[in-house]
């Protein structure tokens, strides 16, 4: 898993210096070959730094300073923070890009990046 971070962090170090205009997720998504997906390996871009979280379906508290609250829905291709101080706001998916044939033997993977959007829903 540290070489998934390692390339993962790569990637999206590349992605992120292309566009700063706003907070944005760079997610490691792997598929096993019995259909489990693994999201736990992701970076988030903040205007003040980056940091790792776990980006799995469901709300959580992702250990990032003055956020509460971090949840994604795969299943609509969405994710929205609560911080302190701030309204709720949202990612959607904006770009998927598949990255080598395997992890882990025979997990297929991709890079997912969210974007910033007005948060509607």
């Amino acid at each position: 898993m540290r070489f998934a971070t390692a390339i993962l962090s790569a990637i999206a170090v590349i992605l992120h210096s292309t566009l700063v205009v706003a907070d944005s997720l760079t997610i490691l998504e792997c598929t096993t070959w019995w259909g489990s997906k693994d999201r736990t390996t992701a970076i988030w871009h903040t205007d003040h730094g980056s940091h790792s979280v776990d980006a799995s379906n469901d709300c959580r508290d992702p250990d990032v300073p003055i956020v509460w609250e971090f949840c994604m829905d795969y299943s609509m291709k969405r994710g929205h923070f609560k911080a302190t101080g701030q309204n709720k706001r949202c990612f959607v998916e904006s770009n998927s890009k598949q990255v080598g044939g395997s992890y882990a033997g025979d997990a297929l993977c991709s890079i997912l990046k969210y974007s910033e959007v007005f948060c509607g829903w």
